[in-house]
């Protein structure tokens, strides 16, 4: 019971402060619509700005933590803190020095192929490079942060960025007058800068603890051995989102003729990720330590009870948060984006791609969570397998269905690959951990049973046949219909004897699942 308290407890506060990242997130994407709408600019930032974050997802916050945590989680419990503090030390080094060579390297092919080529997607990428080993540095400082059980700094930190960049754009417009690609090179430095703020607030944190990280290169020191080798497979396990969310901007760019696809998928990309970052992934982060400690501890129950409670809470979220999207598409789109540069044909483009990732909600969150088992019972290598599968999946898709679907076909084929992977690594599972798929079955058809009904009474209450859809027109409606769903969703499911509104509002927590 303490420990699913505390899951909750960390979920919330992670969720909460990912909540306003969002919310400052929604801003930027808001200014980027009015002020590049879906252009061709717009397309070149995002893939740009993608290829340093696949580095943060992959050695900052994904498989480096994934590896790193477990072994950092049983040198604070059985050795000391001042262990740790040299383990992370060393860890820190070795990415460091990776990850500066890596950067050196690209930096030069970049440039080289720049002045010969010419392209602007290849300039804001030079140009934003270095915030991979900024924000990779920040990511592994915030997972130190999370061994420590101190989630506020780590959730914090992506707002920054949000803030600085918008900014950027709000003052290089209407301080300084930039528009198109002097405005875009104002964001691309903006980005560094972020960089090195969430750099300094994870440092200005991790002084308040007792933890000294010590930087060394004695790179043979066995924990350090053990977290590579760890490392190694996850890196292919947990890059298969990334990988498959740059292969799609890149597809989407070279299939869809006005080059405006990128732009557009950015958008509906950054919606969809509305509650599976502020739920979803707030959850697999909060419960990753709890895994990894019952798994040191070789109690398979455990992870299997833990397992399936966050299973259970992240369906109860996201299963009506698809419903809901699905059915205010078009009219989110609409109230959000289309001002400014940003027309009515933007806003059919947008609605279509994120009406089809909504439907893979469910299984990007669940994922979050199930491949995390995997790495605490150090399973790394089957996630491995089934990624290198799902990557050449996606991109088989891709190219039957964007041409065509243009940019609409490239999110189906995501979220089929997505589906696909969760119930592969699903079914493996099952053989390693009792019954934990049996202890939700309950939970679940309550829940979809609740987000059925929830669907209806919001397609009722302000669906475009409705009554109250002229007269709640614009944000009106969009309020009421989230107001409405969410209290029909936890009505309903109370009525059905869900436990999860009453553990969602810290009322009753239980420490294993029905």
């Amino acid at each position: 019971m303490q420990e699913s308290r505390r899951i909750v407890s960390s979920t919330k506060l992670i969720a909460g402060l990912t909540l306003l990242s969002r919310v400052l997130g929604l801003v930027r994407e808001m200014a980027y619509s009015h002020f590049l709408g879906t252009g061709v600019l717009l397309s070149s930032f995002r893939i740009a700005f993608m290829i340093p974050n696949l580095s943060r997802r992959l050695f900052g916050e994904g498989a480096l933590s994934a590896a790193f945590i477990p072994v950092l989680t049983r040198v604070v419990r059985d050795e000391s803190q001042e262990a740790a503090g040299r383990l992370a030390g060393g860890v820190l080094t070795l990415l460091m020095t990776v990850l500066g060579g890596l950067l050196l390297a690209a930096e030069l092919v970049i440039v080289i192929v720049w002045a010969t080529q010419g392209g602007q997607t290849l300039l804001y990428t030079a140009i934003m490079l270095p915030f991979m080993v900024l924000i990779c540095a920040a990511a592994f400082l915030g997972g130190v942060l999370q061994t420590l059980e101190r989630f506020a700094t780590p959730a914090a930190s992506p707002a920054l960025l949000n803030v600085i960049v918008i900014a950027a754009i709000l003052g290089g417009s209407y301080g300084f007058g930039l528009t198109d690609h002097p405005l875009v090179l104002a964001m691309c430095v903006a980005v560094l800068v972020a960089g090195v703020a969430q750099v300094g607030l994870q440092i200005v944190a991790l002084r308040r603890t007792r933890m000294r990280i010590v930087l060394h290169r004695d790179w043979r020191d066995r924990h350090i051995k053990e977290i590579l080798q760890f490392m190694t497979p996850m890196l292919v396990g947990l890059s298969t989102v990334q990988v498959n969310t740059l292969l799609d901007m890149l597809i989407a760019q070279a299939f869809v003729a006005d080059g405006q696809g990128p732009a557009v998928l950015g958008y509906a990309h950054f919606l969809y990720q509305l509650p599976l970052g502020v739920f979803g992934i707030a959850l697999a982060t909060a419960i990753f330590p709890v895994l990894s400690q019952r798994a040191a501890e070789h109690d398979l129950v455990g992870v299997s009870n833990t397992l399936a409670n966050g299973l259970r809470l992240t369906l109860f979220i996201m299963v009506p948060a698809t419903v809901g999207l699905v059915l205010i598409a078009r009219p989110l789109v609409s109230v959000l984006l289309e001002h400014g540069a940003f027309g009515s044909a933007g806003t059919d483009r947008v609605t279509r791609a994120l009406s089809y990732y909504a439907v893979g909600l469910c299984a990007y969150a669940c994922q979050h969570v199930v491949v995390r088992t995997f790495y605490a019972l150090k399973q790394s290598r089957t996630p491995a397998r089934v990624s290198v599968g799902i990557v050449a999946l996606n991109l088989t898709l891709n190219i039957l269905f964007v041409r065509r679907m243009g940019e609409s076909g490239v999110a189906v084929a995501t979220v089929i690959a997505a589906i696909v992977q969760v119930a592969t690594l699903g079914w493996l599972l099952r053989r390693m951990l009792p019954r934990w798929q049996v202890t939700i079955a309950g939970s679940v058809v309550r829940t979809v049973v609740a987000a059925a009904v929830m669907g209806l009474v919001v397609w009722l209450a302000v669906g475009e046949r409705s009554p109250l859809a002229d007269v709640l027109p614009g944000w009106l409606g969009l309020m009421a219909a989230v107001g409405i769903g969410g209290l029909t969703m936890f009505g309903v499911a109370q009525l059905l004897g869900s436990s999860e509104p009453r553990e969602l509002l810290g009322r009753q927590i239980r420490g294993s699942s029905d």
